[in-house]
């Protein structure tokens, strides 16, 4: 058991740093990291308790309350993936059961160790902590799944990676609510079990740490591979009967289609419909864009949706940033979020703030 604490919690350390001095994406690998932190503080905690009291009952019941971070933490990482701001308040209010529950631990500690009625103390503690966790662990793992169903629509390769991540961590929540009720069962009917829940559980977060520092790399392999999307684009094109001066023209005609009739604005708009308003063929469009401005339609179209979008919010001061999103011709929300924060480097409450200051 205590090698398996070790591994786990160096292996959380390790992570963390990897995140840490390795932030592609600033917000987001914020909370990713705390996440893993938080882990680690964890699990140290819990070293702490063998070596500095020698406490069987300790080390299994007093839970330090770390636990009701994991869910705030992955919420935090989900919605800035999403492109949503996180208010102070709220991460008070998440963070706020773990501070209470932290608090009452070091009191325990402090106080009752030698208390005559310490073992009901401790047992009473467990008991609270655990019945808690249960509803933690569900609730932040059912929300994170029936958000990135309801929300995520369009996307890209990188996106879909750090879906993966939020996806694999709520399903093993999800487990790990579980496993704490059946050990809530377990304690209320005084049952044995053959199989050491902690051991589980200290499983189940390495395949997390496993996991993502995977997916970790395969973003930084996918961003290498679109950082040279222009090299690759040339030689894709390199036999094709378009000579530049022709591609030149396609970009014109794009150009101006898209000034005079802003068909961008409809969030139906798609290859086929400019194809065939412009009587030129899809591929030549696809290599222009490629070859040309180093993009491919729909990060053109978005790219316009964009400064439309950044249009009404400077003209109209008092509309709602899901009516602005409309109008510009997204489908929904999160995809105007989305979009947004990836091309201009902030959300649309943060491009507004700017604009007043």
């Amino acid at each position: 058991m205590l090698f398996l604490l070790y591994l786990t919690s160096i292996q959380s350390l390790i992570t963390a740093l990897l995140i840490f001095f390795n932030k592609k994406f600033k917000q987001e690998d914020f909370y990713l990291t705390m996440f893993f932190g938080v882990v680690f503080c964890h699990l140290v905690y819990k070293i702490s308790l063998i070596f500095i009291y020698n406490n069987a009952d300790l080390f299994e019941k007093l839970h330090g309350s770390f636990s009701f971070l994991y869910g705030p933490m992955i919420y935090f990482y989900m919605v800035s993936v999403f492109g949503k701001k996180i208010r102070t308040k709220q991460i008070f209010y998440h963070c706020l059961p773990f501070f209470i529950g932290f608090v009452l631990n070091i009191v325990i500690l402090f106080i009752s160790v030698n208390h005559p009625l310490f073992d009901s103390i401790i047992n009473f503690s467990n008991l609270v902590v655990m019945l808690l966790l249960v509803p933690t662990f569900l609730g932040y793992s059912i929300y994170s799944l029936k958000f990135i169903r309801d929300n995520y629509t369009d996307s890209n390769p990188i996106f879909d990676l750090k879906i993966k991540i939020i996806k694999v961590i709520s399903i093993i929540f999800n487990f790990l609510g579980l496993l704490t009720f059946m050990g809530l069962i377990f304690l209320a009917f005084n049952i044995s079990s053959a199989i050491n829940l902690r051991f589980v559980f200290y499983f189940l977060m390495l395949f997390i740490f496993v996991y993502v520092i995977h997916i970790r790399f395969a973003i930084f392999f996918e961003m290498q591979k679109q950082e040279t999307l222009g090299v690759k684009t040339d030689e894709k094109y390199k036999n094709y009967e378009l000579d530049s001066a022709e591609m030149d023209e396609i970009i014109t005609s794009i150009n101006a289609y898209f000034k005079f009739k802003k068909g961008y604005l409809d969030s139906e708009f798609n290859l086929d419909k400019l194809s065939l308003d412009l009587r030129i063929s899809k591929v030549k469009i696809t290599q222009a864009l490629n070859v040309q401005l180093k993009t491919n339609f729909y990060q053109y179209i978005n790219t316009l949706r964009v400064e439309e979008a950044k249009r009404l919010i400077d003209k109209k001061q008092d509309a709602n940033f899901v009516t602005i999103g409309y109008e510009s011709g997204f489908k929904n929300k999160s995809t105007f979020y989305k979009y947004f924060k990836q091309i201009t480097g902030a959300t649309p409450s943060d491009y507004k703030r700017m604009l007043v200051e």
